[in-house]
């Protein structure tokens, strides 16, 4: 009797298949910079290859990142919202960083910036508190970003 063929492209329990299946099951549900920090230990390519082996280091280094964290992330208030369908006014080559404004009085934004206030009208903000507006209109070439990649976050003078 001929054993019967596994292909070994399909099979769940074939060894290459179950490894592949148990790393995404392991890294589906793992915070995703701590996912990339445990890769970076097995790519030759990456800083923290120095680290794969140390898991002590490793523990230490992922605590001072959620202890930041956790002293340094509001957690109360709006951060980002979803204002439905807008419609992009059209380009004039504007770039202006963290202007301050207040929310809900549109003399409060020059005038060459107010054909943005529709856009500012939807944000679930308290009227009355200052708002700080960036408006950065430039061509972006396809496959890349318009200031910098990446998770980052703004603030003045950087």
């Amino acid at each position: 009797m001929d054993a019967p063929e596994i292909d070994e492209q399909t099979d769940p329990n074939h060894p290459q298949q179950a490894g592949e299946q148990l790393t995404a099951d392991f890294f589906g549900g793992m915070n995703s910079i701590m996912r990339m920090l445990l890769l970076g230990t097995h790519s030759k390519e990456s800083p923290f290859s120095k680290l794969r082996g140390m898991k002590e280091v490793l523990k230490l280094i992922w605590g001072m990142v959620c202890d930041l964290w956790r002293h340094n992330i509001a957690r109360d208030g709006i951060f980002a919202s979803i204002v439905a369908h807008v419609a992009f006014p059209s380009p004039k080559n504007i770039n202006i960083n963290m202007m301050p404004f207040i929310m809900g009085r549109a003399v409060s934004i020059p005038p060459e910036y107010r054909h943005y206030q529709a856009m500012i009208d939807q944000c679930p903000v308290e009227l009355g508190e200052v708002g700080y507006l960036t408006i950065h209109e430039s061509y972006v070439k396809p496959g890349e970003s318009q200031r910098r990649s990446g998770l980052h976050t703004e603030s003045p003078g950087c």
